[in-house]
């Protein structure tokens, strides 16, 4: 389980993570609107969150056996193919929480989940 503590140093990275994206990536300028800056971070940061808490949960726990069962390089392709599923399960986890929130309508889950 995550400690509160971790849970307030994902906040961080993930928030300044996301501001920062939404600058170098998103295409914001000073003076792109405050609402339109904050709804791109908002997104961001939902994705973002719900795939670092998943790579925190099950990292910690599929590294150490991944490095005991397989020799290298195969303990970094299964330590690979289990973050690439904590980016696909964090993504969808992320696009339900905004259809509940009714920031995505229902009828585009899918197509919002493929489009990311």
């Amino acid at each position: 389980m995550i400690s509160r503590r971790m849970w307030g140093r994902i906040a961080v990275w993930c928030g300044s993570g996301s501001l920062l994206a939404t600058f170098a990536l998103g295409g914001a300028t000073w003076r792109t609107p405050w609402r339109m800056l904050a709804g791109q971070t908002a997104v961001g940061f939902v994705i973002s969150t719900a795939c670092v808490a998943l790579c925190t949960m099950t990292i910690p726990r599929v590294a150490p056996i991944a490095r005991r069962r397989f020799r290298y390089p195969l303990n970094w392709a299964v330590v690979i193919v289990t973050l690439v599923g904590n980016a696909v399960v964090g993504t969808a986890i992320a696009v339900l929480i905004m259809t509940v929130v009714g920031y995505v309508a229902v009828p585009l889950i899918w197509k919002t989940w493929f489009a990311w």
